[in-house]
């Protein structure tokens, strides 16, 4: 066997390996549990897809996903699903990763089952470990079954939203900056030689008894002090006439609205 068939079979098992992992992917919202976990078992199967693009693509409503629209979000993805009602003790028998109704209000997904506990991936807690006391409280007897079907294409989708994209339409933003920037320039330069002025009046003036340069000095650190005043004060009006604004039209930008659909666990 070549040197090249070998690293090629060798690849091949760490692709699998990695594809055998189930990421971690935590919500944004509360109502974002089902989403979460449908972009982990995609995950763990080599479709990685991101809420951003989940969320575009399809309706999801201010209380959250129901059983039934988890399950016909997994068709359009290209995934077979299988809703169960069944025991704890027969959570063995499961298809893994599979997803789990959690405390009637919540989704998470269970990964493995091993001496130590059940291993859950929680959209809003993370990566963990559960014993058997506490699967028996929150475990609903609700659980779905999520595989690949033949429609299902192992790819990376990714929505990012770049900087420049959550700026564009916020109009003015560029003006504003430019302001605050100014200001800013022009306070920390003042700053930096205020205490040089400071020092040559301690060492000159008041020992060779000059007053002039004195007063001079008084007077360009009370012209310092309004002129901070004034930058501070138009900075902060900037502030507040831009920055509702900028985070309405990036709240838009990142989070599409989306209509609403039917709640209930089924």
């Amino acid at each position: 066997m070549t040197t090249k068939r070998v690293l090629a079979d060798l690849g091949n098992k760490l692709d699998l390996k990695l594809r055998r992992r189930v990421p971690v992917v935590h919500q944004t919202e509360s109502s974002e549990c089902g989403l979460a976990c449908l972009a982990m078992v995609c995950g763990h199967y080599g479709r990685n897809v991101d809420l951003i693009a989940l969320r575009r693509q399809f309706n999801l409503s201010a209380r959250g996903a129901t059983l039934a629209g988890v399950m016909e979000t997994g068709t359009h993805l290209g995934m077979e699903t299988r809703a169960l009602s069944l025991d704890l003790c027969e959570l063995s028998d499961l298809r893994l990763p599979c997803i789990l109704h959690w405390n009637f209000n919540h989704f998470v997904v269970l990964v493995s089952i091993s001496k130590k506990g059940f291993v859950l991936h929680d959209p809003a807690r993370g990566r963990r470990i559960v014993d058997p006391s506490e699967m028996y409280q929150c475990f609903t007897g609700v659980a779905l079954e999520v595989w690949p079907g033949s429609t299902f294409v192992q790819e990376t989708v990714q929505n990012r939203i770049s900087m420049r994209a959550l700026l564009r339409g916020v109009h003015g933003i560029r003006g504003a900056l430019t302001k605050i920037f100014c200001f800013s320039f022009f306070i920390e330069t003042i700053t930096l030689m205020m205490p040089v002025g400071t020092q040559l009046v301690m060492d000159h003036a008041i020992p060779a008894g000059d007053q002039g340069v004195a007063y001079a000095h008084l007077r360009r650190s009370d012209v310092f002090h309004s002129v901070t005043g004034h930058g501070q004060y138009d900075t902060s009006l900037v502030n507040n006439r831009y920055g509702n604004a900028d985070k309405r039209a990036m709240a838009v930008r990142a989070f599409p609205p989306s209509a609403p659909v039917a709640t209930g666990i089924f």
